[in-house]
């Protein structure tokens, strides 16, 4: 039997990996956001002010791991304390969990240009 610990070193030991990609996934969004504000906004029109966008940012990663933490928390949940039972399950549930926080990301990166066009088209 296989107890909490296990589980818990197991996650945290990719966690580094996980805020890395999704930080890449936020750089992305906000280079793509802020060439987007560029080509239609105003001129001196901004994403957003500079310290709310600095809160955010902060808000976001600190989300994003309190979610990555769930990872090890159902996992102990679900194995009823012996993690020797969803030991082969974790790479499975990582991955995906990594996948979906990067398109969750992204995502303002891609609703915004199609909120500009549904915008368009009816205007």
């Amino acid at each position: 039997m296989k107890g909490p610990l296990d589980s818990i070193f197991w996650w945290e030991k990719r966690r580094i990996i996980f805020n890395l990609v999704v930080l890449a996934a936020g750089i992305v969004t906000l280079v793509l956001l802020e060439l987007f504000i560029r080509f239609y906004a105003a001129p001196g029109e901004d994403l957003a002010p500079a310290p709310l966008l600095i809160v955010g940012v902060f808000v976001y990663g600190v989300a994003a791991n309190i979610a990555y933490t769930l990872g090890w928390v159902t996992e102990i949940l679900w194995s009823g304390g012996d993690t020797n039972r969803t030991e082969t399950l974790r790479p499975q549930i990582y991955r995906l969990g990594l996948v979906l926080s990067v398109l969750v990301t992204l995502s303002p990166a891609a609703l915004l240009p199609l909120l500009r066009l549904v915008i368009d088209s009816f205007g």
